[in-house]
């Protein structure tokens, strides 16, 4: 009798075994789909960003220019993206 209690504990232990090794694989599957997640959203922040630093140097550079000179169109490689920049004359009622 004793011998079967020994027989049937050691069932148990490869049970817990299995147990563990499956909450060890999910925890470790959600780590890195959030890790995935994390460097998608820091990818998309970057580009975010660069597209910003672009805006900013584009209208920088517009305001050098003289009014007929700021109608212009810029292709940006890196981005993508066609740039125009334009003016446009302004009516104030004073």
């Amino acid at each position: 009798m004793r011998q079967s209690k020994k027989a049937s504990r050691g069932g148990y232990a490869l049970f817990e075994v299995i147990l563990a090794v499956t909450v060890f694989s999910i925890a470790v599957t959600g780590f890195v789909v959030l890790l995935v997640r994390m460097s998608d959203t820091s990818a998309a922040f970057a580009k975010d960003r660069l597209i910003q630093q672009r805006l900013e140097t584009i209208l920088i550079e517009a305001k050098r220019q003289s009014v007929s000179e700021m109608n212009a169109e810029i292709f940006d490689e890196v981005l993508g993206m066609q740039l125009r920049t334009y003016a446009e004359p302004l009516d104030l009622d004073n």
